[in-house]
């Protein structure tokens, strides 16, 4: 059997925490890691963050400071890049899983600041609905 293990860390600034993330990756062997606002943007190359037997996914926040995510995925798991999404502070990685011989879609789903101040502006259900319909259309 092939275990999955999954884990997710707000980060809030990769760059001064890789160490801890590097920690955490060998300590407890996650098959897939992400972090979230990673403050990451094109000034700062995947090649700093690169971690030994893991691959590099990431959704840097385009239009300013803050935001991101990083999914460090292990060499041994079977996946492809599906979308990655950057849409008023909403910020996606969604991925296709190969798991014994099964696929599986799973994202990573960060909803910034100034989503929360639009999803208040309108019902939460709305506004689920809308992220919803905005990602089936991507699939």
């Amino acid at each position: 059997m092939i275990g999955l293990s999954i884990a997710h860390l707000n980060v809030r600034g990769l760059t001064s925490k890789i160490d801890e993330v590097k920690y955490l990756l060998f300590k407890h062997d996650f098959k897939i890691f992400c972090t979230s606002e990673t403050f990451l943007g094109s000034r700062n190359s995947s090649a700093f963050y690169d971690i030994t037997d893991y691959h590099i996914v990431r959704r840097d926040r385009g239009f300013n400071n803050g935001g991101g995510l990083l999914c460090y995925l292990h060499k041994s798991v079977n996946f492809k890049v599906v979308s990655t999404i950057d849409c008023h502070s909403v910020e996606c990685i969604i991925l296709k899983l190969c798991l014994r011989g099964q696929s599986l879609f799973w994202s990573r789903l960060f909803i910034g600041h100034q989503a929360h101040q639009l999803a208040g502006k309108m019902s939460f259900v709305t506004f689920c609905l809308s992220v919803n319909q905005f990602l089936k259309k991507l699939l």
